[in-house]
C-alpha cells in the first residue's frame, strides 16, 4: 500500500490526469465534495419522467387484472321477478349474470371506492345494473362474497334459496338494534316476582341462589342493588340472567364493581335491555381476567353495539380462554369471523382436556343444570276473578229489550 502512494507522488499533473481518464466514471480520484456533487447529480430525475413511469406501472396493471369469477353457493338462489301492470310476469332478472369486469379484489369490501363505470363496467352490464331492485344488488353482492354490503341474515338468506330481508344494504345507515325477543319460561307460564322471597334469600346468601333468573321483569334500583351486592361476595350464585328486565348503563354500573371481586360467575344473560357499547367495552374488560367466566349473552339490545362494541366480545373470547360462548348477531364481519374463530379455539381447549382424561368444563350439562334450577321467587300471575261481573252483564242482558227496526219498503 506504502508503495502505491509513492508512486502517486511521483506522478506530476498531466499524468494524474490521463490516469483519471482511464478509470471510470464512479472511481474518479476526485475530492469528497466533488464526488458528493456529482453523485447527486445522477441521482436527480424529472417530472415528467416519473410520470411517464406512473403511467406505464398503471397501464400495466390494468392489463394484468383479470375479472372476478362467480363463487358457487349452496342451495337454490332466490331470483327475483319483475312483474307489469296486469300482475303478468314479463322479465326475469337474474342477478348473477352481472358480472364485475376488472376491479381490484381490494376493493370489494371498500364501500367508500367510487368505482367508475366506464372503466371497470360493460355498457350492458351497467343497464343491467341501474334496472337491479335493492334485493337483487344483495343478491349480487352476497354472490360475490362482498360482506362488507350485506349482513349475516341477508347473506345466510341468499345462499339458502330465501328473498333477502331489505335493509341496511346503503353504508350510510345508522346500525339499528335487532329485534327485542321475548324470553320465555322454562314452564311457559307467565311469573312475577315475589321480592320479599328473594331478598331473604339474598340476606341469608342460600344454596337457591345458584342460578338467578329473572327474566321480563322490569327490576327497581333497590332490587337490583341487592343483587349486585351479593354477587359481589357471594360463593352461591354461579348463573345470573337478567333479559328484558327494563336495565340501562346507569342501571347497571354496580354489577361492573360486583364482577372485579366475584370469583364463581359461569354464565350472565343480559340480553334484550338497552345497553350500548359504552357499557359492553367496560363489561369485556372486566371479563377478559374473570376466572370463572364461561358465557355472556348481550343479543336484541335497543341499539345496535356497533363496531367497538363487536370489537370488544371478540377481544374477550381471544384474551380469556375459558370464555366459551359469547351469544351476539355479530354484523360486522371482521368482528363476527374472529369471535367465531376464537370460540372454537377455546372449546378445543377443553375437547382436549377431556380426551386427556382432565378436568373440564362441560358446558350444555351446566347450563341443563342451570334451567332446571327451581326458582322460588318467580310465581305463576294468578288471574283475576271476574266471576262478579260477568254475572251482573249477564242480569243486564236479560232486562235488555230489543229495539224495534223500521223495515224499509
Amino acid at each position: 500500500m506504502d508503495e502505491a502512494f509513492d508512486l502517486l507522488d511521483d506522478l506530476d499533473e498531466e499524468e494524474l490526469q490521463k490516469l483519471n481518464a482511464e478509470l471510470q466514471n464512479n472511481d474518479r480520484l476526485n475530492a469528497p465534495n466533488e464526488k458528493r456533487r456529482e453523485d447527486d447529480k445522477e441521482r436527480m430525475f424529472q417530472k415528467r419522467d416519473m410520470v411517464s413511469k406512473l403511467d406505464e406501472m398503471f397501464i400495466k396493471k390494468k392489463a394484468e387484472a383479470t375479472p372476478i369469477s362467480k363463487p358457487q353457493s349452496t342451495g337454490k338462489v332466490w331470483k327475483s321477478t319483475s312483474l307489469n301492470a296486469d300482475n303478468k310476469s314479463i322479465n326475469k332478472v337474474d342477478a348473477s349474470t352481472v358480472k364485475l369486469k376488472n376491479v381490484p379484489t381490494n376493493t370489494l369490501g371498500n364501500t367508500n371506492v367510487k368505482m367508475e363505470k366506464k372503466e371497470y363496467l360493460d355498457k350492458e352490464d351497467e343497464d343491467l345494473l341501474n334496472d337491479l331492485t335493492e334485493e337483487e344488488l344483495i343478491q349480487l353482492a352476497a354472490e360475490n362474497d362482498i360482506h362488507g354490503l350485506v349482513s349475516q341474515d341477508q347473506y345466510q338468506s341468499v345462499l339458502s334459496g330465501e328473498k333477502p330481508v331489505v335493509g341496511g344494504f346503503h353504508a350510510n345507515q345508522p346500525i339499528k338494534g335487532t329485534e327485542k325477543r321475548i324470553m320465555k319460561s322454562v314452564s311457559g307460564e307467565d311469573l312475577e316476582l315475589d321480592s320479599v322471597i328473594l331478598m331473604h334469600c339474598l340476606r341469608n346468601d342460600e344454596d337457591d341462589l345458584f342460578s338467578i333468573c329473572i327474566n321480563n321483569v322490569p327490576l327497581e334500583i333497590n332490587i337490583l342493588k341487592a343483587i349486585f351486592d351479593s354477587l359481589a361476595t357471594s360463593l352461591k350464585i354461579k348463573h345470573l340472567m337478567l333479559a328484558a328486565a327494563g336495565l340501562n348503563d346507569d342501571k347497571v354500573e354496580p354489577l361492573l364493581q360486583a364482577l372485579k371481586t366475584n370469583t364463581c360467575l359461569e354464565t350472565l344473560n343480559l340480553e334484550s335491555n338497552d345497553l350500548t357499547s359504552t357499557f359492553i367495552e367496560k363489561l369485556c374488560r372486566i371479563l377478559e381476567n374473570h376466572p370463572s367466566i364461561r358465557e355472556l349473552k348481550c343479543s336484541h339490545q335497543k341499539h345496535g353495539l356497533g363496531s367497538k362494541g363487536e370489537e370488544a366480545l371478540a377481544r374477550l373470547l381471544n384474551k380469556n380462554n375459558k370464555m366459551l360462548k359469547v351469544s351476539y348477531h355479530f354484523t360486522v364481519p371482521s368482528c363476527r369471523s374472529a369471535a367465531d374463530r376464537f370460540q372454537i379455539k377455546n372449546q378445543e381447549l377443553q375437547r382436549q382436556k377431556r380426551s386427556q382424561s382432565e378436568k373440564f368444563y362441560n358446558l350444555s350439562e351446566e347450563v341443563k343444570k342451570r334451567d332446571e334450577h327451581p326458582q322460588r321467587w318467580m310465581i305463576p300471575v294468578q288471574a283475576e276473578n271476574n266471576s262478579g261481573i260477568k254475572a251482573q252483564l249477564k242480569e243486564q242482558m236479560k232486562n235488555m229489550k230489543p229495539v224495534a227496526t223500521n223495515k224499509l219498503n
